[in-house]
Parts: structure tokens; sequence; C-alpha cells
């Protein structure tokens, strides 16, 4: 079999160093349950008080002052490419997932990827080496991975590098 794939060129993007700018996970999923966002919205909890998230879903999910929801935009749209190019992480925790172009999307865009281990993802991110894996539903497993990457850089970096060649 042989996998949908992504125009790596398109997702391409300038290694982001950390600076003075908050750690940014991004997750992007139409069907904001099934795709775990709701797990996601509770283990946010566990990063620091600067950190961002980035929820693009027709869902209607309430945002916050550091939780910013994106509802109009479609696959390919450059505003979403950008947003991809601006994270940090990409997080996708689906309780069910047959393949996971998203992640894929992630990959190319050379960030680690924080997922469950099911269906397609288990696939696409090699725990340790491209992202992390957590359990489906597993809130504090998710908290535990994202704070992770919120405080290691240099895990940040290797993960991402892995994940881009991967991808590509």
């Amino acid at each position: 079999m042989i996998p949908p794939g992504v125009d790596t060129d398109k997702w391409s993007r300038e290694r982001r160093d950390p600076g003075d700018e908050p750690f940014r996970v991004l997750f992007v999923g139409g069907e904001f349950e099934r795709k775990g966002g709701d797990v996601l919205l509770e283990a946010f909890d566990a990063l620091g008080d600067d950190a961002e998230l980035y929820l693009v879903t027709k869902s209607k999910v309430p945002a916050s002052e550091r939780v910013h929801v994106i509802d109009d935009l479609g696959p390919n749209d450059p505003r979403l490419i950008e947003l991809f190019h601006r994270a940090d992480a990409f997080a996708l925790p689906s309780r069910a997932e047959t393949f996971g172009i998203a992640a894929v999307e992630a990959s190319a865009a050379g960030l680690p990827v924080v997922a469950s281990r099911v269906g397609g993802l288990a696939d696409i991110v090699v725990d340790g080496q491209t992202g992390l894996l957590t359990p489906p539903g597993d809130v504090e497993a998710l908290g535990r991975a994202l704070s992770r990457l919120e405080r290691d850089f240099l895990l940040r970096r290797r993960l991402g590098e892995a994940a881009r060649q991967r991808a590509v």
C-alpha cells in the first residue's frame, strides 16, 4: 500500500528558534471530539501560562486568551500552512483515525507530532524518533508529552527534523 502524500516543498519552513515567543501547539481536525480535541483542551492545562493552542476545526469550540479557534480554513489554504509554519508542535490525539493526513503535513513542516497510538497515526509517527505517541483518551499522558516538548527545545528540533526527513 502506498499512503497519500503531501507536497513537501509547499510545507517546508525555516526552523523557528524559541526566542521570547510562546510555545505554540497546533491541532487540525474537522471532527473535534473524534480527533481528540476535547482531550487536548484538558491536557493543555499542563503547559506553562505562556503556551498557546491553535485549533483548526469546523466544530464549535469556545476560544480563550490562550486558545485560538480558527473555523474558516480548508485544505492547503495558505493561512493554514502559515499556522503550521508558526507552530512548535502538532497534536492529534484522535480516538480513531484511518490515516491522518494532517500529521503528514505537520511532519513535512518539520514539526514533532504528538498523537494517539491509533490507526494510521501509529504508522506516521515513530514514537521517540519523529514524535510522541500516547494512549487514546489519556489526558495525563498527552499533557506529559506536550510538557516534555515545551521544556526541551533540542528534543523538539530533533523530532521535527526526523519527521521532516521521514515525510520527504
